[in-house]
């Protein structure tokens, strides 16, 4: 989406209309112009309510500048999800009072901070997903122990660069993976996988899925073959060679 500048006139117009259709069209602005807006008074709720609504919990937070240049403005920004330390999500929720709907984690750390300092961040999440790196930062027997005893029941859980095969336990209804293995993908509960395969290729054998999972999506330089699953309401394979 184009926004050129958080334009005075323009945003004092929209803070006339309702507020629900206020939310709306917030809800479509890019998520790094968001901070901007807070300068606005008359939306400054909705605009509070909408940061908090869906975050990623990082240290690492950059932001996508806006350009001057016509017709730009800030559509350089992509983020699906509005990237936040801890410690400013807190102040914004004493400050608001409103939890986020959606939160992102990445990292066990990053969990175990929220759990033990924050805990109910966690509890009045209605989605919860972690985001977790294999490569010189985490084994993944740390990962299984993790997710066996987290005790969070996870929307989404995100693999990256796993050496090792890994064990997931049925804590997640959807699953993505990127250049990782597991070592069994017939996990009761989840409902979709994600396979992404960049510098690894998966083994030339069956393989078996959860019998009622909606959707596989597979990507990679790879042969395969798998049980059909008869209730499969998508299926999406793509091969790079």
């Amino acid at each position: 989406m184009t926004i050129l500048s958080t334009d005075v006139d323009l945003f004092s117009e929209a803070a006339k209309l309702p507020s629900e259709v206020i939310t709306i069209i917030v809800d479509h602005l890019p998520k790094c112009i968001l901070p901007e807006l807070l300068h606005f008074p008359p939306i400054r709720r909705e605009i509070a309510s909408t940061i908090l609504s869906d975050v990623y919990i990082t240290e690492n937070v950059q932001r996508h500048k806006g350009s001057d240049e016509l017709l730009v403005g800030h559509s350089s920004c992509d983020c699906s999800h509005f990237k936040i330390k801890l410690i400013k999500l807190k102040q914004g929720i004493t400050q608001w009072n409103i939890y986020p709907k959606t939160i992102h984690l990445e990292r066990i750390e990053q969990f175990t901070n929220v759990s033990n300092n924050f805990p109910e961040l966690l509890t009045e999440a209605l989605s919860i997903n972690g985001i977790f790196f294999g490569k010189e930062v985490l084994e993944s027997n740390e990962l299984t122990k993790f997710l066996e005893n987290s005790n969070i029941k996870f929307d989404m859980i995100i693999l990256n660069d796993f050496q090792d095969l890994v064990k997931i336990p049925p804590v997640a209804t959807t699953i993505s993976l990127f250049d990782t293995l597991l070592d069994n993908y017939n996990i009761p509960d989840v409902k979709k996988i994600d396979i992404e395969m960049k510098s690894r290729s998966m083994d030339s054998e069956f393989y078996d899925f959860p019998i009622d999972m909606d959707e596989l999506q597979i990507k990679g330089e790879m042969l395969f073959q798998a049980t059909l699953i008869p209730n499969l309401r998508k299926l999406c394979i793509t091969a790079e060679y």
